[in-house]
């Protein structure tokens, strides 16, 4: 039984193994990539807010946003 399936099932485990070092590892990567992708939404948001934003598209007044809120969501049904 390996180090992983031993924590798995709630056993005692060596936690320094290869194995769950390098899960380790990719978890805190992809932790790493989602909370800068969440950083800049979020400046990106402040950067450019809907009312300084929304572009009307011809005569059916379709409104575009890079993130729509609610309120757009329900205007383009």
């Amino acid at each position: 039984m390996t180090q992983k399936e031993r924590m798995l099932a709630g056993e005692l485990y060596v936690a320094d193994d290869p194995e769950l070092v390098a899960d380790a590892a990719r978890a805190a990567g992809w932790l790493y990539r989602y909370n800068r992708a969440s950083t800049a939404i979020v400046i990106a948001k402040k950067a450019c807010p809907p009312e300084r934003c929304v572009t009307t598209i011809g005569a059916g007044d379709a409104s575009v946003l890079p993130w729509p809120s609610p309120i757009q969501q329900s205007r383009a049904q």
